[in-house]
């Protein structure tokens, strides 16, 4: 089947765009006749849409004529299913075509022909006529030149070739997909488009690659993001000519819990994941190995990443704002080397766990063997991961061993389980219990990876003598000049569902009575469903009292009233103007009182006297 821009069937229909113009018309001169200067005009040109063709009626001497133009061709469609194609018949009826207006008329993809027959009668009588093949000044007709690409076959990471069965394909994660193509196109792309959907409206290219010999067949590598039916299309593109394979029912297979998902996508996207982790079952438990193999991704990631950022615990002066984007601005992984000599194991020389055990991040099962293939146990997998966040001098939030179960964690990985469930690296199993001896999951592995990466401090900033705030991906906290930690407090991170429905954006700080203040919108637990502005005593990381936005629509932080006396709060609501906002203000005491509520506009503060400016702009305080 040979197709062109997919879209919408009503924009096939007789849609007739008529656009006047005021110069630039084509105009009969000596020698040249009306079809002629006519066939001058007619231009194509490609739309978000499809393709289009216009042309202007030339401005024929002085003395005006009649035209008659007749645009009618014939459409053919994969399903079996054709139709005549006329477009522009009111106008010709009505005589209606006007010297110098420009028509325009869409380009059907299914068009196997359009043909303009056109005539000319001047006021003497003399009648010029003549047939322009519409259909030839397109991309369409290059395609009686080629064949559509087509799928030789789709192949596991391991080689395996999988084939339709009951006319799907049930395909893993990640698949190798055989191209057969013809001549030489510019670009081989595969696009995506999940059952049920309107083709437009979710249609996505997913992969992409340019063909480097004329005919033959050219592989593609497909990395498939959630389990579920879809419909797949492969397009060779020649010159602005677009042909496509038949769809292909396809179902891409769901080897993951829901919550794992953006983690192995990630985890893929930035490269850690390992061979062995890019196509398997990842709700199954993880070999010591290959948890050595992540890890020694994600260690490479990291210090490529520090390395190309500045360093560790320092202000991003690239401008990006985290790990990820950071990574994806050209930073490199750095890994750690194996030491030359004998390997450190009997049962294996996989020179990655040799280097991670020189670091100290890995250790044996004694007797000098590691136990490569052995399942991984969550306080092992602690162990390893705590390890990691002390090579990279990561920040460590102790909040204590709190599970029911801690009793039965070995002691060698208590002080690990502590540091990484502190940190948000590991969570317990959701009733209480740590569950120390159970496997580790591969999607557990790897979303733990991916967080270790994301506690990588993006900002530290001096907010007062001896007192800096740092954020990462996890948290924001303020520390004093030896690292200890005064005020804690979750980053309202939603990605991967980790914390969608808490935690705090961000944090400002002000003096007050002699105090270090932090305010910031959010909240600090699940139990806390709605959004508040709380404030914090700095030195002592204790909340003072919280604003409530969801019912009492206190607003946000602004500033102090003049000489610092009260808090003023803003929140933005609809205007009388539609689209336009406007900016309430309120007045709260340090006890959380509302003095006025957040509903007041600046003139009101100011007649209140608490404010002494004429606007708020370059409003201060002290």
């Amino acid at each position: 089947m040979k197709r062109i821009w997919k879209f919408a069937t009503a924009i096939l229909l007789a849609f007739i765009m008529i656009v006047g113009i005021s110069s630039g018309a084509a105009v009969y001169g000596a020698g040249l006749s009306p079809i002629a200067a006519l066939e001058r005009t007619i231009t194509y040109e490609d739309t978000d849409c499809g393709g289009e063709i216009s042309f202007v009626i030339p401005i024929i001497g002085d003395t005006p004529g009649t035209w008659n133009i007749h645009i009618a061709g014939r459409a053919e469609y994969a399903d079996g299913f054709s139709r005549s194609l006329h477009y522009l018949d009111a106008e010709n009826e009505a005589k209606a075509w006007k010297a110098g207006q420009t028509y325009i008329v869409p380009v059907d993809p299914a068009c196997k022909e359009l043909t303009m027959e056109a005539a000319f009668t001047a006021a003497d009588g003399t009648v010029s006529a003549g047939s322009i093949d519409l259909r030839a000044l397109t991309p369409l007709a290059l395609a009686d030149k080629y064949k559509a690409p087509s799928v030789a076959a789709f192949t596991a990471a391991d080689g395996t070739r999988i084939d339709k069965a009951d006319n799907w394909y049930t395909l893993p994660r990640k698949v190798l997909l055989t191209v057969r193509y013809d001549g030489l196109p510019d670009t081989i792309s595969v696009y995506l488009t999940p059952t049920g959907t309107e083709m437009s409206a979710y249609r996505e290219r997913i992969a992409a690659v340019v063909p480097q010999q004329t005919g033959g067949t050219v592989q593609v590598e497909l990395n498939f993001s959630q389990g579920q039916l879809a419909h797949l299309d492969v397009v060779a593109e020649y010159d602005g000519l677009s042909l496509y394979s038949d769809l292909y029912n396809i179902y891409y297979e769901h080897t993951y819990s829901t919550w794992a998902q953006d983690y192995i996508n990630d985890a893929d996207r930035y490269g850690i994941l390992p061979s062995s982790l890019q196509t398997c079952d990842y709700k199954a438990g993880i070999t010591r190995e290959e948890f050595c193999e992540l890890a020694y991704e994600t260690i490479g990631a990291m210090q490529g990443s520090i390395a190309y950022s500045g360093a560790l615990n320092e202000s991003n002066a690239s401008g990006e704002t985290d790990f990820f984007e950071r990574y994806g601005f050209g930073a490199k992984p750095i890994y750690p080397s194996a030491p030359e000599g004998k390997a450190p194991f009997s049962d294996t020389d996989n020179a990655h766990i040799a280097a991670l055990y020189a670091l100290g991040i890995v250790e044996g099962k004694g007797g000098g063997f590691f136990a490569p293939t052995d399942s991984l146990t969550r306080e092992e997998a602690a162990a390893i991961v705590g390890r990691m966040a002390a090579y990279f001098h990561l920040q460590r939030f102790d909040d204590g061993l709190t599970f029911s179960d801690a009793q039965v964690i070995s002691a060698w990985a208590q002080d690990d389980v502590a540091r990484v469930c502190g940190m948000g690296l590991m969570v317990g199993m959701g009733d209480g219990t740590f569950s120390p001896r159970t496997d580790y999951t591969r999607e557990q592995a790897i979303a733990v990876a991916v967080r270790l990466m994301a506690s990588i401090p993006t900002a530290k900033e001096e907010i007062a003598a001896g007192r800096y705030f740092v954020s990462n991906s996890m948290y924001l906290w303020v520390e004093d000049a030896d690292g200890k930690i005064l005020l804690k407090l979750p980053y309202h991170w939603d990605a991967y569902q980790y914390r969608p429905d808490y935690g705090y954006i961000g944090l400002r700080f002000f003096t007050h009575d002699g105090k270090l203040i932090a305010t910031g919108s959010g909240s600090g637990t699940p139990a806390e469903a709605e959004d508040y502005t709380s404030f914090f005593d700095v030195e002592s990381g204790q909340k003072l009292f919280s604003l409530e936005n969801a019912t009492a629509d206190a607003g946000s932080f602004f500033g102090l009233t003049v000489g610092g006396k009260y808090i003023i709060t803003e929140r933005f609501v609809p205007g009388a103007e539609f689209g336009r906002w406007e900016t309430c203000y309120g007045v709260y005491t340090f006890e959380g009182k509302a003095l006025m509520a957040t509903k007041y506009d600046w003139d009101a503060l100011r007649s209140a006297g608490y404010v002494n400016t004429q606007d708020s702009v370059g409003y201060v305080w002290e």
